[in-house]
């Protein structure tokens, strides 16, 4: 199964969130909101809060001089304590979404958004960001994702039936 271009599509997902009045993830429903969380949770992974600010200066912080193989210097040290807080910040991002994701029955309903919520949220929960309960899960989000793209791309039995020539209602 060859699945082409991008899992979100930017202005397919800024138009639709912005089509309302008073643009806020609820108004996507339950998988667009969840789509709008795992966003958020990228966004933390890479230092950006919720108002769009980084919560680093521009450029990464001050220029590491003086660099020892024996101990770090001190805007090493600063670089690790932002790196930790963005993972924590991102951690606890995840463990709502998994819980909101149990809530809103994801992987039980094969939607598109499901599927994106389900495809962007695998690599948050790689390696060491991962929590005990999120290994279980992963296979399950990669096999659930696969299950709704296929179950989304083959047209149902009544479609096929209605196109076939000298067979219309």
């Amino acid at each position: 199964m060859l699945i082409l271009g991008p899992i979100l599509d930017p202005t397919d997902f800024v138009g639709r969130y912005l089509s309302f009045s008073e643009p806020c993830a609820a108004n996507l429903g339950p998988e667009g909101a969840l789509l709008c969380h795992v966003l958020y949770a990228w966004a933390t992974s890479y230092g950006v809060d919720e108002h769009g600010q980084l919560d680093i200066p521009e450029g990464g912080g001050e220029t590491m001089t003086g660099i020892s193989l024996l101990e770090p210097c001190l805007a090493e040290v600063k670089r690790e304590q932002d790196r930790q807080t963005r993972f924590a910040k991102m951690r606890l991002a995840v463990e709502v979404i998994l819980d909101e994701i149990d809530a809103a029955g994801i992987l039980r309903k094969p939607t598109w958004d499901g599927v994106r919520v389900l495809l962007l949220l695998l690599p948050l929960t790689e390696g060491e960001s991962c929590c005990d309960a999120l290994a279980d899960r992963r296979h399950l989000f990669t096999s659930g994702a696969i299950g709704h793209v296929r179950k989304r791309s083959v047209p149902s039995i009544h479609a096929v039936f209605l196109r076939r020539p000298g067979l219309r209602r």
